[in-house]
């Protein structure tokens, strides 16, 4: 689903910054057909990386994080990601919306809608960096405080 809504926003003119892709390495056949969809249309800024341990170093370097799950309990990439006060952007799944609220702590979105999903990156690209740092900042208390 990000590469697809990604390719939508590129499609509308959109510069994208380099993406980070990681976590779901052990799956080789998706893997492959995930760089054979970004290859397919000319996507050039796709890394892909295996699970890590560090993700902190990652979350940290980010403009955000997207979550693009159809299916989840309580994330914990959403968690460290707000725990370090990155603006978060995630489909409307599980537990999601009750740590992210939409446009306090972080931005929502349908889940399963290529469309929504990218329009909710296009909201975090165009964001003031004092409003995303805001953002963050709320949800950083907020996991903390829960």
């Amino acid at each position: 689903p990000i590469l697809r809504a990604l390719l939508r926003l590129r499609g509308r003119g959109v510069a994208l910054p380099p993406v980070l892709m990681a976590g779901f390495l052990e799956d080789q056949a998706r893997v492959q057909a995930v760089r054979a969809m970004a290859e397919c249309a000319g996507f050039t800024g796709l890394t892909i990386v295996p699970a890590v341990r560090d993700i902190a170093t990652l979350l940290e370097a980010a403009q955000f994080s997207v979550l693009a799950s159809h299916s989840e309990g309580l994330p914990n990439v959403v968690l460290e990601a707000m725990a370090l006060g990155r603006l978060v952007v995630s489909t409307r799944v599980g537990h999601v919306p009750w740590l992210v609220r939409d446009g306090q702590t972080g931005i929502l979105c349908a889940p399963d809608d290529d469309e929504a999903l990218a329009e909710a990156m296009l909201r975090a690209l165009r964001m003031a960096p004092d409003q995303a740092s805001s953002i963050g900042a709320a949800a950083r208390a907020h996991v903390l405080q829960e």
